[in-house]
């Protein structure tokens, strides 16, 4: 019943929030137009005042006071409408019957239709500790941020938090958050570039002095990180450093791999600056190392070898690829050192079906360049695109053996908990270090909710 005279009480302040200048337009009117009667007298009199004073002559006056009459002639037609018009015309009086009538009926439909006063209220308590999957993604990051706030010192929920507020629009949080990041866990190219990131958000894509303070920090720990290289790109377009842009983008782009999710965009923003620097567009470079400048030439096709090319059948075309191949082959034997060459020759078994080739390449490839992070990375994003790269066995991850379960059934439910607690937190740590271990994650949740931990198993879920 409570319910019920509160919601008539709400109806009825909103029926008269929205009837009450209705009734009073004629009467405000009355009441403004008899406000300004009385500046255009005071008016007329300060025009009189002057011209005594000798401020203002005789015909400046008489024009000034026709001016003023002439406004109280025609406030005063509009006062004498006013009050014989009716209290409302027929819009008016339409609108309140519609308003008085429609509103409160429509309310109350609505309110059957879609509400229960019947349901009881959800603390927040009882929200925090509800099954995630019947919560909506408002409700997730609320509890999300209850326990970054209840533990502020625990990264890992500020983690959780910071990519979310990015994704819902909420930059000026995701900067709060990445800021906490950094604080807790220290400087490193990831987090740094995050944070430039988000300011770049919040700065309608405007990248600022301290957004690319941010983005140097993160190149600078890490240059092969795309994303900080990327959007110092954009800056140097943003300062009309069109030259500078150019070289950056283009310096991108022959790194590759073409298959990476920047690289459209990349190919793109060249367009764009070269556009804007007057220069004709021109096709970027294919992926390839940025290595010896010295190195011996390989054996690449010529004009003339491919003017031949276009004339020949198929099977003598691929007789003569799989000659060049053949040829970079022994150029690799002789000179097992450079970069340029095992990419292509990768690339090359890759397009001519002879996989079996590109992952044995790779493989020697990997050997070679052993200790080399850049080259290394290299190979491992070709032999990703190219999709040959040899699947690694999954780790195993320490689950208990048949003398563990032996054991735990005599052991006392604390030292059983405890032994199971010490395998879980060796299973985290495996998975700290080879994340990409489906199984692990889980093994881990599971874990992590038969023990209770449901906050630990919405983290690793997450």
């Amino acid at each position: 019943m409570t319910f019920w005279i509160l919601a008539t009480v709400l109806t009825l302040i909103a029926l008269l929030s929205i009837g009450y200048p209705l009734f009073l337009r004629k009467r405000s009117s009355i009441d403004a137009a008899g406000y300004d009667k009385s500046v255009y007298r005071e008016q007329l009199e300060e025009v009189d005042r002057d011209l005594e004073r000798g401020q203002i002559g005789a015909s400046e006056a008489e024009l000034a006071k026709a001016e003023i009459a002439r406004r109280l002639i025609a406030l005063d037609e509009l006062v004498e409408e006013t009050q014989n018009s009716d209290k409302f015309s027929t819009a008016a009086q339409v609108t309140a019957i519609c308003t008085f009538i429609l509103l409160p009926i429509a309310s109350v439909a609505a309110y059957v239709a879609l509400g229960d006063p019947q349901r009881a209220d959800m603390p927040l308590q009882a929200r925090m500790t509800a099954d995630p999957k019947t919560q909506s993604v408002a409700e997730l990051v609320a509890r999300a941020e209850a326990r970054a706030n209840n533990n502020p010192n625990d990264v890992r929920g500020w983690k959780v938090l910071a990519p979310v507020y990015l994704r819902l629009g909420r930059a000026d949080d995701a900067i709060t958050a990445f800021r906490k990041i950094i604080s807790l866990e220290g400087s490193n190219s990831e987090n740094e570039a995050s944070l430039g990131e988000a300011m770049t958000i919040a700065a309608q894509g405007v990248i600022t002095a301290d957004a690319k303070r941010h983005f140097i920090n993160a190149t600078i720990s890490n240059p092969e990180n795309i994303k900080p290289r990327f959007f110092l790109a954009v800056a140097l377009g943003q300062e009309n450093k069109f030259d500078a842009a150019i070289k950056a983008w283009e310096t991108m782009l022959a790194q590759g791999p073409t298959t990476a999710a920047w690289y459209k965009p990349a190919e793109g923003e060249l367009a764009r600056i070269r556009k804007q620097a007057g220069q004709p567009s021109a096709q970027p470079s294919a992926p390839a190392i940025a290595g010896n400048s010295q190195s011996p030439k390989l054996g690449g096709p010529s004009k003339g070898d491919i003017a031949r090319a276009a004339n020949m059948s198929a099977q003598d075309r691929t007789a003569m690829i799989e000659g060049m191949v053949a040829n970079l082959a022994e150029k690799l034997d002789e000179d097992p050192s450079n970069i340029n060459g095992w990419l292509r020759i990768i690339r090359s078994y890759s397009v001519l079906g002879r996989k079996d080739d590109a992952i044995a390449a790779y493989s020697k490839a990997v050997t070679q360049f052993e200790g080399n992070p850049g080259a290394s990375k290299q190979l491992n994003d070709l032999a990703m695109a190219m999709n040959i790269q040899p699947v690694k066995p999954a780790q195993k991850l320490g689950g208990p053996s048949k003398g563990d379960i032996a054991k735990a059934a005599d052991m006392s439910a604390e030292d059983r908990s405890t032994m199971i607690e010490g395998m879980v937190a060796n299973l985290a740590s495996k998975l700290e270090e080879d994340p990409s271990n489906i199984n692990g994650w889980l093994r881990i949740i599971r874990s992590y909710a038969v023990l209770d931990r449901k906050d630990d198993a919405i983290t690793a879920l997450t």
